[in-house]
Formats: structure tokens, sequence, C-alpha cells
């Protein structure tokens, strides 16, 4: 008896250390997919230094493949708007070279909230009066590109249904929205 009740403990030991691996392994793995789409991204820059639109397209798939959206766009500031540069999605493709203003509660915050992505379980239940464009956007991730801590535009991401997006997505988000506002001002430096 007490021979068999060793051997569960045993057992029972090695399927949680058997558990923690695989869970391990599984954060390892995504990390390593997180770091090449962030080492893809900065060899596209890296490609086309002057071309920001085929840069930004390729972050917006990239984020959208990872984090499991149906679409994404990246939109810039000009001046008191925002224009669409970079779309992914079919539902999202007639928003390319929108341009809208900007309305607190439907963007991303102004300065006072750099750099902290912003999760919406249910987009629809904060805004009030919603375009048609809005209507198939409901749990959206969205996180601010920022160069010298101004403001520049957002990187956000759209499901069509209610399925918030995990909070952990976090770091990774903030690092597309870096590598998107790199692209922005190597662009505009190399255009100047």
């Amino acid at each position: 008896m007490e021979l068999f009740a060793d051997q569960a403990v045993i057992a029972i030991e090695n399927a949680r250390l058997f558990k923690d691996l695989e869970a391990r392994n599984r954060d390892v793995s995504e990390a390593l997919t997180h770091r090449t789409a962030i080492g893809d991204v900065m060899r596209l820059i890296g490609a086309h230094p002057g071309d920001v639109r085929t840069v930004l397209n390729a972050i917006v798939a990239k984020a959208a493949e990872l984090c499991d959206a149906e679409s994404a766009v990246v939109m810039l500031r000009r001046d008191s708007s925002l224009e669409v540069v970079a779309v992914y999605g079919d539902r999202m493709q007639s928003a390319a070279g929108e341009v809208m203003p900007i309305r607190s509660g439907v963007v991303s915050p102004l300065p006072t909230e750099l750099r902290r992505p912003t999760f919406r379980d249910d987009f629809l239940a904060v805004v009030k009066v919603p375009s048609v464009a809005l209507l198939s956007m409901r749990s959206t991730a969205s996180v601010p590109l920022v160069h010298d801590n101004e403001w520049i535009g957002d990187l956000q991401l759209y499901r069509h249904e209610i399925r918030p997006f995990d909070e952990k997505l976090a770091p990774m988000l903030a690092a597309f929205a870096d590598q998107a506002a790199i692209a922005v001002v190597n662009s505009k430096l190399l255009n100047d």
C-alpha cells in the first residue's frame, strides 16, 4: 500500500511538472513568434526606408495576425484630424485614405495617456453616435504612436464581435506601435 501511495504521489507530481513545462514552452513559443515578427518589421523598415505605407501595411497585417484581429488600421495625426494610412482586413479597405476629426472617446487619448494601450470589450457601448464604418467594430485594442513624447497617431485592431483582447498583448502591441512610429519618422526625415 505504501509503495502504491508513493507511486501515486510521484505520478501526481510528474503530471504537475509536465503541465508547468507545457505552459513554459507555450510562453517561449509565443515570445519567439513575437520577437520574430518585430525582427521582420525592422528588416522591412530597413529595406523600404522612404516607403512608409508599405511598412505600415505590413505592421497592421502582422499585428492583426498575431492578435487574432479581423481588421487593423494605422491612423496618423494631421493637425486636428487623423488620416487612415494603412489598413488590414476586408471590412476596412474602404477606410484607406479617410480623414476624420479627432474626437475624444473615439480615437486615441491625447498625450496625457501616451504609450498606454487601450482595450475596449465593446467599442459600440462607448461611442454615442456610431458611423456606418464603426458599426463593425466591437472589441478593440488601440495603442498610440509616439515620437519625442508627441502623439503622432494610432495603431488600432478590431474584432467584429465581442471577444475581448487579452491585456497580455500590450507589450507586443507597444512594440509594433514603436516600430510604426520609427517608420513614420524615418520616412519623413528621408523625404525632407
